[in-house]
């Protein structure tokens, strides 16, 4: 498990720190991959918004399911919508 924590004071620069620490997670992921220790699961306290924590944490039947569930019962996508924060079924 790796956990980093940045900080940084000019909302100006939320783009590009965002954009740049996805940049690193994807190199650590790659390298990590490359050694054959990459672990898929992502713990979803310790994850970035950018990262596929659903796709990465449940089987693609699983994943299927909960879309499912939710054209059911919020084929609007209400929740997708209105509710901030929060990690969302991906499109």
């Amino acid at each position: 498990m790796l956990v980093i924590k940045v900080t940084w004071e000019n909302a100006e620069d939320d783009k590009v720190i965002q954009d740049t620490m996805a940049e690193y997670l994807k190199w650590i992921e790659d390298i990590a991959e490359e050694r054959g220790i990459l672990r898929p699961f992502m713990y979803m306290n310790y994850i970035d918004s950018s990262q596929p924590v659903y796709e990465s944490s449940l089987t693609p039947e699983d994943l299927s399911k909960m879309k499912e569930i939710q054209a059911t019962y919020d084929p609007d996508l209400v929740f997708q919508k209105l509710v901030p924060g929060g990690y969302k079924l991906p499109n």
